[in-house]
């Protein structure tokens, strides 16, 4: 029995500029394209002790990333926090699934470029 073979994209979520005392979202996507009809999961990395975006001399802002814009369950992975979304490809039509982000306000943030690089990962 042959399985199919699958590409994963992905375009991150990028906030920008934020405003450290509002809350910030901002959108990203997983794209999964599969030769052949097939079930997958997706999960993403880094959930286990909340995700932390990494910036200046150590600072760190909490963030999250959801499956959908109800911000109800974070998407994770089936080692953390979170919940692995799962879909189904028709094989012949890309599966794109938008990942929400979030930042909730802080109280103090250093400015500078803040960044996190979690792992997404293809189940079957």
């Amino acid at each position: 029995m042959a399985h199919a073979a699958c590409q994963l994209s992905i375009d991150p979520v990028s906030f920008g500029t934020i405003d450290p005392r509002r809350h910030e979202f901002s959108t990203g996507r997983v794209r999964v394209d599969c030769d052949a009809p097939t079930s997958f999961g997706v999960a993403i990395s880094g959930n286990r002790n909340g995700r932390k975006l990494h910036g200046p001399d150590g600072a760190e802002m909490d963030y999250q990333l959801y499956p959908d814009a109800t911000y109800s369950k974070p998407w994770g992975d089936a080692d953390g926090g979170g919940e692995i979304v799962q879909r189904q490809s028709d094989g012949d039509n890309p599966v794109d699934l938008t990942i929400y982000g979030l930042i909730p306000p802080h109280s103090f943030v250093l400015p500078g470029e803040y960044s996190d690089q979690p792992t997404v990962t293809l189940l079957f």
